[in-house]
């Protein structure tokens, strides 16, 4: 069984061109990511990607 292992930290390019750090939130959002920027905005980052075999009994 393969385990799904994610960063704890994502760099990340804000609007405002500055680099910041999304930071993983973790629980029950384990691919979930978010940091504030210093001009204000406040960014959050989920993975929303399903597994292959997920996909295919949709179809």
């Amino acid at each position: 069984m393969e385990e799904n292992i994610s960063p704890k930290e994502i760099s990340f390019v804000c609007t405002c061109g500055k680099k910041l750090q999304l930071t993983l939130i973790g629980g029950q959002y384990q691919f979930s990511w978010q940091n504030k920027c210093e001009c204000g905005r406040i960014w959050y980052l989920e993975d929303l990607s399903v597994e292959e075999e997920e996909v295919d009994e949709t179809v």
